[in-house]
């Protein structure tokens, strides 16, 4: 084996000893151009080339250590540390970002969206069906290029005639000498759009949405907290040196909503029922309707008579026809306009204080943690202590749900053809939402008996201001 340096094969001293094994194992040995051979049977090579291991492998870490305090420094003055084009943002040439506007535009009406109820699985559908690219669509690299040039070779991937000369182009200039970075980044400039194109998933959009970047914030982890089975690593986040692209208070109620474990999972329509919980009530008594199955396996609601229900036990109705009426009623109000009234677009000021205390609390606790860490503090009173922080967080951040929350309507006035098609890609808590906006209650009586359902006996009663 020729090699122009022996440290290139090894970096830490038990890889050197483990490839001298193996060497001495197969009866080789390396010949290095510019520094003495591997000669794993010569005791003198072999101790020079375990100080030599030695060296370099402090040398690596020391390399790492630099890289590390560098890229903390960038991130405690609120800088960008490089790497591939974050989707809104563009590099200014000066350790910060400028807005991209169609892209802010594009992650604004995603954040409204998912605020609303929409999940983030039917807005990627969505963007893809509308030809809305991500970053990776948008700019070529080096693996683009070299994975369309192979699959077109091997007849993976089939290309029209404008993306041909594309590649027969930029083929000619690679052939020419060309380096193949710029030639991907001629192909950028120029806005040709990538072939091997990459669609928005879940897992992207998600990262977009909650990253601390559109808040205008600068997050920090340190590399322990990404590997497991290592204790946390230093993490903060700071003012970035690039402007917001979604107020700090949506950005804060997006994360949480999106990391609701409510909405992992598939959803189960059958199973759902938009008028419980208050909506629907009996017309004899007044009571709320409750979800029931009927013999048949049909979802109905009944007014219930029990120890801990106080209906007239009266009442029941299959809940497929009257959501369905009711759906109707509400997305002919949202096309009147009627609703706007209704409709609240910003979140209220107290938010912001809310957002502060939170915030006050949040920062009690890690230096409470800091304090045992560090041996100033026992464990038992810090759970005492602790126990009542996270009380008073959680009541605040109900409180703070509840007051950020964008209207599920917001988006669908005057527009209730958008609705209807959006509904089912709603949540159960915004169908509710919408319905609220419109409706205060709806009352059930009894019905005339007969095959065909009897719509009379439902009785919308419209909200007042």
């Amino acid at each position: 084996m020729v090699v122009t340096h022996v440290d290139r094969l090894y970096r830490r001293v038990t890889d050197y000893l483990e490839l001298s094994e193996a060497l001495a194992k197969a009866n080789c040995w390396v010949k290095s151009i510019n520094t003495s051979d591997l000669r794993p049977n010569d005791a003198g090579t072999k101790v020079l080339n375990t100080v030599m291991a030695a060296i370099a492998e402090n040398e690596s870490e020391l390399k790492t250590v630099r890289l590390v305090d560098r890229h903390r420094t960038i991130a405690e003055e609120g800088g960008y540390s490089g790497g591939p084009r974050p989707y809104g943002y563009r590099p200014d040439g000066n350790g910060g970002l400028v807005i991209v506007r169609d892209e802010a535009e594009v992650i604004r009406d995603a954040a409204e969206r998912v605020l609303g109820g929409e999940s983030v699985a039917s807005i990627c559908s969505d963007l893809n069906r509308r030809g809305v690219q991500t970053i990776s669509a948008k700019e070529w690299r080096a693996g683009d290029l070299h994975q369309t040039i192979k699959g077109v070779a091997n007849g993976r991937i089939t290309l029209t005639r404008q993306e041909r000369a594309v590649i027969r182009r930029a083929e000619r200039r690679m052939e020419a000498g060309d380096p193949l970075s710029a030639v991907c980044a001629d192909l950028t400039a120029k806005e040709v759009p990538v072939i091997s194109r990459s669609v928005w998933r879940t897992p992207t959009l998600r990262a977009v949405l909650t990253s601390a970047r559109v808040a205008g914030k600068r997050a920090y982890v340190g590399k322990e907290s990404r590997d497991k089975g290592k204790p946390a690593a230093e993490q903060f986040v700071t003012d970035a040196r690039w402007p917001a692209i979604l107020p700090e208070p949506t950005w804060v109620a997006l994360r949480r909503v999106i990391a609701d474990p409510a909405r992992q999972g598939k959803r189960s329509t059958p199973h759902r029922y938009m008028l419980t919980g208050g909506i629907a009530r009996c017309g004899l008594c007044g009571q709320p309707l409750h979800a029931r199955r009927k013999q048949s396996g049909a979802r109905a609601m009944a007014c219930i008579a029990s120890v801990d229900k106080d209906g007239c036990g009266g009442l029941e109705v299959v809940a497929e026809p009257v959501e369905r009426f009711v759906r109707k009623y509400v997305t002919d109000q949202f096309s009147s306009g009627e609703v706007e009234r209704f409709v609240d677009e910003k979140p209220p000021a107290d938010a912001e204080h809310i957002l502060i205390e939170m915030r006050r609390i949040e920062n009690d606790v890690a230096d409470l943690e800091a304090q045992v860490r560090a041996g100033d503090l026992g464990a038992a009173q810090f759970g005492r202590m602790n126990g009542g922080m996270q009380e008073d967080l959680r009541q605040l951040e109900a409180e703070f749900a509840m007051l950020t929350k964008a209207s599920a309507g917001a988006r669908f006035v005057g527009r209730g053809d958008l609705l209807e098609r959006s509904w089912d890609d709603l949540s159960l808590s915004a169908q509710r939402a919408i319905i609220g906006s419109v409706v205060e209650r709806v009352d059930i009586r009894k019905g005339n008996p007969g095959p065909k359902f009897d719509y009379d006996r439902i009785d919308i009663i419209d909200r007042q201001l």
